[in-house]
């Protein structure tokens, strides 16, 4: 901290003075008016900063929160056709769900009917046959033979094997 003398005071007090006529308007005292001195610490001047402003937000939603208008009949209107909307889409897709699961149903009993009326011809063939049908058998015991064979054709026509790159020099 540094203390300045009288002397410097009054002539700091002039040059602002001078400073004050300059700009000052005619509807203004001729006298600079001084400024306020706040002797409080900084903390206490940080402190009632804050607080007012926590009371400003506060306030800003207290008569928000207090007051509910409720909802008006175009609200009310949209609202109720937004609902609509998902309860048919909810409707529309689990009745596709079940159409599809009944034709999946339909096509494995399809297809278990017809691997029925092939296992009486199978058993009927020679001998080498009948362990070609067993090695297949042996990946899906419990599942028909065709349905291995379609499930491998599908799947081997969906695998790709990465190429190795021979480095010729």
């Amino acid at each position: 901290m540094q203390f300045i003398s009288e002397k410097e005071v009054d002539e700091i007090k002039a040059k602002k003075q001078k400073e004050w006529e300059q700009v000052r308007r005619s509807d203004q005292p001729l006298e600079r008016p001084e400024e306020a001195i706040d002797n409080r610490t900084l903390y206490e001047k940080l402190k009632a900063q804050k607080n007012q402003k926590q009371e400003e937000f506060e306030e800003q939603f207290k008569f928000k929160n207090m007051i509910y208008k409720g909802l008006n009949d175009e609200e009310a209107v949209f609202l109720q056709q937004l609902a609509d909307k998902r309860a048919q889409v909810e409707a529309e897709t689990r009745s596709e769900e079940r159409e599809e699961l009944q034709a999946y149903r339909d096509a494995v009993e399809k297809l278990s009917d017809e691997s029925d009326s092939i296992k009486p011809l199978s058993s009927t063939a020679t001998p080498s046959a009948s362990t070609s049908s067993s090695s297949s058998s042996s990946l899906t015991s419990s599942v028909p033979n065709k349905v291995p064979k379609s499930q491998l054709a599908l799947i081997a026509g969906s695998i790709k094997t990465k190429r190795k790159r021979y480095a010729y020099s």
